[in-house]
C-alpha cells in the first residue's frame, strides 16, 4: 500500500538526501510535516482470533491464528497438525 501522492495518487518513497516526500511518477516532493495522510491502521475486525495449543515434543505453549492447520514450534521445532480439514465424499 505505502504513501500516496496527493497530485496522481502514484506511490511515495522518502527522498534521504532531500528529506523529503518523492512520488515516483510526476516527482512531486512533499516535506514529511505537510503531507496529510493517515497513519491509522484499517481494521477490518476488532477481534483476533487464535488456537492455543501444546507442542507434543517439548510441551511448549504455542499460539497460531485460526485459519492456520499446521505449525512448528518455535522452540524445539517440532510440527503441530492444529485441525484436520473437512473433506466431502
Amino acid at each position: 500500500m505505502g504513501i500516496k501522492c496527493p497530485n496522481c495518487g502514484g506511490r511515495m518513497v522518502f527522498d534521504v538526501p532531500r528529506q523529503m516526500l518523492r512520488c515516483l511518477y510526476c516527482e512531486q516532493m512533499i516535506s514529511v510535516p505537510d503531507y496529510e495522510g493517515s497513519n491509522q491502521a484499517d481494521y477490518t475486525s476488532d477481534t483476533y482470533v487464535a488456537n492455543l495449543f501444546t507442542c507434543r515434543n517439548c510441551g511448549a505453549e504455542l499460539v497460531a491464528p485460526e485459519e492456520q492447520t499446521v505449525a512448528y514450534c518455535s522452540y524445539c521445532g517440532g510440527e503441530a497438525v492444529l485441525r484436520e480439514k473437512d473433506t466431502e465424499m
